[in-house]
């Protein structure tokens, strides 16, 4: 009975749009939507973006030092071929122009090699601009020399390069340069 007082109403009042009884009729009632909406909320986002930073960092935290480890010895390396390239081809000019040189001895690692030619003296300096150490591996401190008289090197010299870092450090070099007593340059990568 209540049903037909409202529509009895309804008819008599005029249907208003916004009253109860036609959003009713018309099934458009103040009821809970079934639907869900589509969108997500600013804490469902942020909670997102937290867990995705988390997982990033744990990833970063596990693989970078392994990525920047083994790109310190790739550049070490090609440093290390570098340098072979600058002993060789100041073996041959001192072959071909006569001259005598002497590697200059620094204990401990330096950034750079240095040699001092003779007749006329200047000073001609490999710099590795801190891309790796280099170190002698003479514990003596005889300075090596160049006789272009009989194309030798005494004594034989050994340098081992090493990444860069800790200048102090006790890590194994990554690759050793050997210069023979008959002035072969050999470049020997170390696992």
């Amino acid at each position: 009975m209540k049903r037909q007082d409202d529509e009895t109403c309804d008819i008599k009042a005029g249907p208003r749009v916004g009253s109860p009884l036609f959003l009713r009729k018309h099934g458009l009632g103040f009821s809970v939507s079934r639907k869900r909406k589509k969108a997500f909320s600013m804490v469902e986002l942020v909670l997102c973006l937290l867990l995705w930073a988390a997982f990033a960092g744990a990833v970063l935290t596990t693989f970078l030092p392994y990525y920047m480890e083994e790109r310190n010895r790739q550049i070490a390396l090609r440093e290390a071929e570098n340098i072979t390239r600058w002993i060789q081809r100041n073996l041959i000019k001192a072959c071909i122009e006569r001259r005598s040189f002497r590697i200059k001895y620094y204990s401990g690692r330096r950034d750079f090699i240095r040699i001092l030619w003779f007749n006329p003296n200047r000073n001609e300096t490999y710099d590795t601009r801190g891309r790796c150490w280099v170190k002698f591996d003479s514990k003596a401190s005889i300075t090596p020399a160049y006789t272009p008289a009989w194309h030798t090197m005494t004594p034989a010299v050994t340098f081992n390069i090493y990444t860069t870092g800790d200048k102090n450090s006790t890590e194994r070099p990554v690759a050793r340069i050997t210069i023979s007593g008959y002035c072969l340059v050999t470049l020997h990568e170390v696992q």
